[in-house]
Order: C-alpha cells, then structure tokens, then sequence
C-alpha cells in the first residue's frame, strides 16, 4: 500500500500546486465571513505574511526564518503546497469581495484572469517564467487587499482613500525591493521581477478606479425594486406593489403601471460596514430617442452595520411612460448596482394589488 501511495504521489504531484490553490478557493467560500469581521482582516494578513515567507524563500532562495530542528523538514517539504493554499485563498477572497460589490462583470473577468495566470504558470511550457507569474498573484493579492480593507478601517470610501492605498502599495513594493537586493539576485532582475509589476498593477488598479470601473467595495446592493408605495413602520418597511394576476414571480412593481396620480418608489438596501458613513445617489435615467438621460439624482445618507444593509427610497411623481433605470452609485460616481424597468400606461390592464415586509 505505501507503495501504491508512493507511485501516486509521483504520477499526480505536478497538479498539486493547482490543487491546494483550488482548495483554498473553496476554503474562502465556505468560511469567509463579514467584510468588517476583523477576524477575516487578521486571517487574511496571515496568509499574505505566510506567502510572502515561502514566497521569497522557494523561488527567490533567500531563506528568512530560521526553522527549528524539528520542524525543518516538515516545512521543507510542504512550503511549496503552503505557499500555493494561502495565495488562493487570499485570491478567492478577494475575488469574492470584488463580485459583491458591483452589478458589472468586472469581477468575474478578475477571477478568469487569476485561474488563467495559475494554469500558464503550472504548464510545463512556461516553467521558466514561473517565479514571475507568482510574483504577479502575490503582488495582484496583496494591492487587492489594500483595496479592500483600507475603507473598512477607514470606515469611509472616497478617491483619497483609494490613492493613499495605491502609496502604501509602492511603499511596501520598494520596501520589498530593498530587502530583497541581499540576496543573490541582480538589481535589474528585481526590477523586472518585481518593482515594474507592482507599477503596471497600480496603473492597472488606479484606471479602473477612474473610470468608474472597479468595484466599490466594501459596499455592495443586496436589495432593489421599483413599488406602487413604500411605508416606514419601523422597525419594517411595507412594500406594496400591483402586477398582472398571472405574473406570480414578480415582486415588485416591474413593469410599472401607472394612471394619474400616481408615485413610483424605488426602495433599496447597501450593505457597509461597522460606523461607515458615506452618502450615495440615486441616478435616474430615462431612454429617449435611443440615448439615456439623466432625469433626478436623489441622495441618501447611508449608515453601516446592519447585517441586512442600510434601507432607504426615493419616489418619483412627475415621470413619462418609456424605458427607465436607477443607478445606485458612490459620491465618486462607483457603482453599486442598478436597476431597469418599464412604465406603461394602465389602459385596460387588469392589476392585483401585493405587499411585501421587508424587516
């Protein structure tokens, strides 16, 4: 049996490496907590320290700790596998913050992007660049992680915020930099390996912040809809909406029938974290001659905490009959998520009356 064990171990260890970076993917998706959970802040941080040990010394073979005896061998052995469980770990995790906190694809483009980047680095064709593509995650993990978490203890999200952790970013890459040059390696291959990769993520990171492009965590939408009346009866809200009878899946008033009279709602709930103030914006848009235009800008005084996220409306009363959708964005223009729908005039529809409680 150990022998079998052992011709195993042999014919499958060239997928171990991808293995334990899927591993600590799914590790993430089925323990990853709260963003404002301070645990997931340290964990995280330990992963990156762990990482970026194993990091240096496998592939940049500059050895940091000195292990004790008896450990040595355990961790010279299993380091590599390590190194590979705490990177997609802190991937996934990152990727999981990013998909919550926007409507676009950006972040599925994100994740596509990293597992591609694992698998030409694992291919036996590009061994050679390997120590480089990993550099690339790691550097990709740790600005990631900047990104996120600054807000969170900053409890507030605004383009200061973002550049300070673009700063800290570089400082921290140059700091490695200066380290790192007591090894064996030249100065012009740490710039190739590291500083030039660190400035083109930057770059990277800091034009889809200014293009409205990257998403604004650590908020994220978790509830929008369009309603016929929105009540405050706190601690709930009433939701009351009016569909066709045999539309039973809808919930809300999607499409919109209206007569005269009538005040369209849209209620929505952001998730934030702990003491995180931030205003945001209800942007109302209507289609017209195949172009959007903007129509209101409604602001709400968003407060953090709650574990359902932050509730608030707006209403519309003076509105025409067409194509419509709300953006929920940031006061730096990101968006949070949106919604589309139709008004149409009531004619001879006939309409049920629904409510839902929202608590």
């Amino acid at each position: 049996m150990k022998q079998k064990l052992e011709i195993l171990h042999q014919k499958y260890q060239q997928f171990y490496n991808i293995a334990f970076f899927i591993l600590g993917f799914f590790f993430d998706i089925f323990t990853l907590g709260r963003i404002d959970d301070l645990s997931n802040l340290y964990i995280l941080l330990l992963y990156i320290i762990v990482a970026k040990i194993f990091l240096i010394e496998i592939y940049l073979k500059k050895n940091i700790i000195p292990y004790p005896k008896k450990i040595t061998q355990y961790v010279l052995e299993y380091r590599t596998e390590a190194f590979h469980f705490c990177l997609g770990a802190l991937l996934s995790a990152m990727t999981i913050f990013f998909f919550k906190s926007s409507s676009n694809m950006i972040s599925h483009v994100l994740l596509g992007v990293i597992i591609f980047l694992l698998l030409i680095n694992e291919s036996s064709y590009l061994k050679s660049s390997s120590t480089r593509f990993k550099i690339i995650l790691m550097l990709m993990a740790v600005n990631s992680f900047f990104v996120v978490f600054f807000p969170v203890l900053m409890a507030s999200l605004n383009p200061f915020i973002f550049i300070g952790t673009q700063i800290l970013f570089i400082i921290y890459s140059f700091l490695t930099f200066h380290f790192l040059r007591k090894s064996d390696y030249e100065d012009s291959t740490l710039v190739k390996h590291w500083i030039k990769p660190s400035l083109i993520i930057t770059l990277t990171m800091s034009a889809f912040y200014f293009t409205k492009s990257l998403p604004p965590v650590p908020l994220h939408l978790q509830k929008i809809g369009i309603y016929h009346q929105v009540k405050k009866e706190y601690p709930k809200y009433r939701l009351s909406y009016k569909r066709r009878p045999y539309f039973i899946w809808k919930d809300s008033s999607n499409p919109f029938y209206a007569k005269e009279g009538d005040i369209l709602f849209v209620f929505t709930r952001v998730f934030a974290p702990k003491g995180f103030k931030q205003k945001i914006y209800l942007h109302w848009e209507v289609e017209k001659g195949g172009d959007w235009m903007e129509s209101d800008k409604i602001p709400l005084n968003l407060l953090g905490g709650r574990e359902d996220g932050f509730r608030g409306y707006g209403l519309k009363k003076n509105f025409v009959p067409g194509n419509w959708r709300i953006y929920v964005k940031t006061e730096s223009g990101l968006e949070i998520g949106k919604i589309s729908f139709s008004i149409l005039p009531i004619g001879e529809h006939k309409l049920i009356s629904k409510e839902e409680i929202d608590l």
